[in-house]
């Protein structure tokens, strides 16, 4: 995939963690979620407070019962842009198309006008 989200509630799901260890969702260095592994090893976190960026880097670690911090997994870099575009071009009839009396009145009896915009 491209890794492009407009998605305003990100979810990462993964497993092979302890049972019962606290999963910490990074984006960079900013904590943005976190959750406890289930029986079989298995997480599922919302990210909050991820703002839009290019590139964001979303990484995990482990803390198992004893307080044991593992390493960061590899990063998924992300980026999320929810920015609408902007609005199309207002659409027009071609002078061509256009049989009114003035060629920019949009009138037209052209069964195929063009129309641009």
């Amino acid at each position: 995939t491209d890794n492009i989200t407009n998605a305003t509630g990100l979810v990462f799901t993964g497993n092979g963690a302890a049972a019962g260890a606290t999963v910490r969702l990074y984006a960079d260095t900013v904590l943005a979620g976190s959750a406890v592994a289930d029986g079989s090893g298995n997480w599922s976190i919302t990210a909050t407070g991820v703002a839009d960026g290019s590139g964001i880097s979303f990484t995990t670690e482990q803390v198992d019962a004893a307080g044991n911090v593992s390493a960061r997994s590899e990063a998924l870099a992300v980026t999320v842009d929810r920015t609408a575009p902007s609005a199309p071009a207002a659409l027009d009839l071609t002078a061509a198309s256009d049989s009114g009396d003035v060629n920019t009145d949009n009138l037209t009896r052209v069964t195929t006008p063009t129309i641009t915009g």
